[in-house]
């Protein structure tokens, strides 16, 4: 009975072994259990912040493409502001192009006139004079010829004067 109190003895030395490493083992898994729920709050706090900023940068991509839109909106607006004055200039110059033809014309068409009314100045001009010759010639035919008539006059009555 000593032997089977001694086997029970070491038997209970045995398990009280066992169960202080068990309960070294039962401490050191609670330990890492602990360790893993404070980095697994870590790691919840952690992808909290992520999806907060990533909703903040959806929100910022969000409000990014819709000031793109509008800037995209006022783009347009501005190139069909500036392709209508491009064509209001255009017609502008097509119209000074013709304007500036129809001056040349103009200026062409005058300057044709004013030659034609120079060399009808020059004719009239010149007949003036011959008429001026002309005139000073019969006044000088005129006087010649009253001087003529007053010979022939004073002939006249000489003759006039001797017949009677």
């Amino acid at each position: 009975s000593e032997a089977a109190a001694d086997n029970l003895r070491k038997e209970l030395e045995g398990n009280e072994t066992h169960l202080s490493k068990a309960q070294e083992d039962l401490e050191e898994t609670r330990l890492r259990l602990q360790s893993s729920m404070e980095e697994q709050s870590q790691t919840s706090s952690a992808l909290e912040r992520s999806q907060a900023q990533c909703r903040s940068f959806q929100d910022q991509m969000e409000a990014n493409e819709e000031e793109g839109q509008r800037l995209l909106e006022e783009a347009r607006r501005k190139q069909q502001d500036l392709e209508s004055v491009m064509d209001s200039t255009k017609e502008a110059l097509s119209r000074c192009r013709q304007e500036l033809s129809d001056t040349s014309e103009a200026e062409s068409e005058a300057a044709r006139r004013a030659s034609g009314e120079e060399e009808t100045c020059r004719h009239l001009h010149t007949s003036l004079e011959t008429s001026e010759a002309t005139a000073g010639n019969i006044r000088s035919e005129l006087e010649q010829n009253e001087e003529h008539l007053g010979k022939a006059e004073g002939n006249v009555r000489e003759l006039s004067l001797m017949l009677k």
